[in-house]
């Protein structure tokens, strides 16, 4: 744009440029020394009445000149980019007459390194309000000056600086996961943190910020990125792509606690560290927030009205105990001249405070025990066992590991580890678990429970599975010994009928620590009788879940239910694991009494399509070739032939017959078919098999289909299509033969059978359901 020069101090009449004297060792009074837009001190000044000032900004170098970020603002953002760069060089600001001189700056905007430059960019970049400008400015100032003075201006690594967040605690900001306002420093966790100590884990105190809870490292490029993808930290980054979060953001507590949850429910279920979601899945995540925050919101109104109703009966019982004090005052002004001495007033607050804290010692002894979770009989044992430990590993290294780098080579040489870990878990993790108190509910001691009165954390805690093995989980006091497996599995097995928790949570529980003795045998290279045992409990324990946790399903309300899908996938890689070791033995001369029995399972477990487990034919056949003779015409493997033959041809009367003479177990496989043979039937009673235009008794089709009641027939055949009504003589029939079948829409939910409970309720316990063999007689 054109300049036009006015006399010294004045305005041009194009743009408007405040005249400046040019500062340099001394004032010259030459006018034609002075400079217009330039120079160390303040070069143009964006006058708010001339928008055009803030245009010329974006046209003149911003190094070299310094646009006024008030009135720069007001034009144009361009102008107020000019003028941050000329406040952070320090520019003396002449005035509009004149320009009287000022204190000179050692260094302008633009003798910065490149760096510097790109690094005060990006911290501007996050600046989101005035106020934060404004600080960023401030924090910049003594940033720069510090470096400049330690003489490392050129020399600094600019882009691993962190940026830091300016905005603070108590400013009103919304959160991307639920879209809710709130002050971080002001956040209410009262629910959230009595939910935390429920399970154990320290109480949260805010404010915050993501980086204070993501792991993070300086990444190639110079952004900060994810070092340990914890349940948090994928949050976090779930948070970061669909919501446009910052490291230095402030955290919504009540958010990140359910959304850290879904993360780790979709870890477990990928198996993956980041498991990627899609904008959609982002957005049920979003609307399961909100509902979580308002049911913690309606628990707050319920504790708000209980406080309020104790602080009412608290200063009911001061005020009666005033109205007492007080008649017993007078009482003795009556019958005394002397004045009557005061009495002091005590109140049940103390006392309340001092109850409720009894209360709370006493609760936590008798969850705890004696001194908590690390009492000094635990502490004292750990001291010993790590003595023992010490001892064992380096006899150990003596006598195997000499002259081969002190360690196992089990991934490049012959040599297997051998474990030497007497515990259920060991000394490492033990105390890792007991700084962080992070413990099962099934792990934790009991004083009300008789047979765990006397027993300590250290011998309730069992071995979690480890997703990631590293090398330090293949040391040797890292991995159980084989009586240590041995006794693990006996304590697991004793869970199934703890009367402490549900069955659900049992199966949660040793699901994990299953997954964990298997890992152990895995690394040993243990391959023996004693690997086959466990397996096969193993199976069963999946087998008898499908069938006692299938109405146990995972729902918003309880995000933690069975899920079917993860406990046939388990049950697979033991069956897969299980026929290697019986292969191996069996050409080692030593094969295994039980293994008809399981591979009767694998047919009947793969008789139709399970979830994502599609059925194949072929790999039945194959299957089937692969067997010894001795296996092949087995009474278990020709009884799961069988079935198989009169499932796929639609014989619901023999198949249901045979399934109430089967045992627990077995009956607990063909659950899952039960549903899908029910709507062939009732597909055979529409098209007319059992006569046209007739009727059959809704009690036969109950018996047959070996339903639990005669109504929940007739809602199975009404659900279908068929016309249920009465005859003439009273009786419940349905009409067959009408062609009138409708596919339903949805599939009908899995329900436990009255039947096969019966069937567990004959048994002793559940335990010996699973340790015991089972074993089936072929009927003529």
């Amino acid at each position: 744009l054109p300049v036009t020069y006015g006399n010294a101090g004045g305005y041009g009449n194009a743009v408007g440029y405040g005249q400046y004297a040019y500062q340099q060792e001394h004032q010259q009074n030459d006018p034609n020394n002075n400079i217009y837009g330039g120079g160390y001190g303040q070069g143009y000044s964006g006058y708010a009445s001339y928008p055009q000032a803030g245009a010329t900004g974006s046209q003149w170098p911003p190094t070299s000149y310094n646009s006024g970020y008030a009135a720069g603002s007001a034009a144009q953002p361009a102008a107020a980019q000019g003028g941050s760069w000329g406040v952070l060089a320090k520019g003396s600001k002449g005035k509009k007459k004149g320009g009287a001189k000022r204190d000179v700056p050692t260094m302008n905007s633009s003798q910065w390194p490149p760096a510097l430059r790109d690094f005060v960019e990006r911290v501007f970049v996050n600046c989101r309000s005035s106020a934060e400008r404004t600080k960023a400015q401030e924090w910049l100032r003594a940033e720069i000056a510090r470096v400049t003075e330690s003489g490392s201006l050129w020399t600094a690594n600019w882009g691993s600086y962190a940026v830091p967040n300016f905005t603070d605690s108590s400013t009103v900001v919304t959160c991307p996961m639920c879209g809710n306002a709130f002050a971080p420093c002001k956040q209410n966790l009262t629910v959230l943190n009595a939910q935390r100590y429920k399970v154990g884990l320290p109480p949260i105190e805010p404010p915050r910020r993501w980086q204070d809870v993501v792991s993070l490292e300086l990444g190639p490029s110079g952004e900060m990125q994810i070092r340990v993808y914890t349940p948090e930290a994928v949050a976090g980054r779930w948070a970061q792509q669909f919501g446009g979060i910052q490291w230095g953001d402030f955290v919504h507590e009540q958010c990140l606690d359910t959304m850290a949850a879904k993360a780790k429910e979709f870890q477990d279920v990928s198996n993956l560290a980041f498991p990627e979601i899609m904008q959609h899945k982002w957005r049920e995540l979003q609307k399961w927030a909100k509902h979580v925050n308002a049911l913690a919101e309606e628990e707050l109104k319920k504790l708000l009205a209980e406080g309020r109703e104790l602080s009412r009966k608290r200063q009911k019982n001061v005020n009666s105990h005033l109205h007492t004090d007080n008649r017993k005052n007078r009482a003795n002004a009556n019958q005394s001249f002397n004045p009557p001495q005061r009495q002091h007033v005590t109140t049940t607050s103390c006392n309340d405070e001092s109850n409720e804290d009894d209360l709370r010692k006493s609760l936590r002894k008798d969850r705890f025990g004696n001194g908590g979770l690390l009492s000094g009989e635990t502490s004292s044992f750990i001291k010993q066992e790590k003595r023992k430990q010490k001892l064992q590993v380096k006899r150990a290294r003596q006598s195997q590991w000499e002259n081969k780098g002190h360690r196992a080579r089990d991934v490049l040489g012959d040599d297997p580890v051998v474990g030497i870990c007497e515990l259920m878990c060991p000394l490492a993790e033990l105390e890792k678990r007991l700084r962080t108190n992070d413990f099962d509910e099934l792990e934790q001691p009991n004083s009300k429970v008789p047979e765990l009165k006397n027993l300590g954390v250290h011998n309730l805690a069992v071995k979690r599975f480890a997703r990631t093995i590293t090398e330090e989980d293949r040391q040797p006091d890292r991995l159980r010994t084989r009586s240590a497996l041995k006794k693990t599995m006996l304590h697991l097995l004793g869970l199934m009928d703890s009367k402490r928790a549900t069955f659900e949570k049992v199966h949660r529980f040793l699901w994990d620590r299953y997954r964990a003795v298997r890992t152990d045998l895995s690394i040993q290279h243990i391959k023996d009788d004693f690997a086959v045992g466990c397996l096969e409990e193993m199976i069963r324990f999946h087998i008898i879940a499908e069938h006692e946790l299938c109405e146990e399903t995972a729902t918003v309300t309880n995000p933690h239910g069975f899920n079917s899908h993860l406990n046939v996938e388990q049950l697979y890689k033991c069956l897969t694991s299980l026929f290697s070791l019986y292969d191996e033995l069996a050409k080692s001369g030593k094969p295994c009494a039980n293994e008809p029995e399981f591979r009767a399972f694998q047919i009947l477990l793969t008789m139709d399509t399970h979830g994502k487990y599609r059925r194949d034919s072929s790999a039945h056949c194959f299957a089937l070739s692969k067997m010894r003779p001795e296996v092949l015409h087995s009474d278990f493997v020709q009884f799961a032939v069988k079935l198989n033959s009169l499932y796929h041809g639609g014989n619901f009367v023999k198949f249901f017959g045979i399934v109430r003479k089967s045992p627990f177990v077995v009956s607990c496989i063909l659950h899952a078919y039960f549903n899908p043979l029910r709507t062939k039937a009732v597909r055979l009673f529409s098209a007319g098999v059992f006569g046209k235009n007739a009727t059959l008794p809704v009690s036969y089709v109950k018996e047959s289909l070996l339903l639990d009641t005669e109504r929940e027939a007739m809602a199975l055949l009404r659900g279908f299509g068929l016309e249920v009504k009465r005859d003439q003589s009273g009786e419940t029939v349905v009409r067959v033969g009408a062609k009138n079948f409708v596919e339903p829409e949805e599939n009908v939910p899995r329900k436990r059978s009255a039947f096969i409970s019966a069937l567990r309720a004959k048994g002793s316990q559940l335990s010996s359901f699973v340790s015991s063999p089972v074993s089936v007689h072929l009927a003529p």
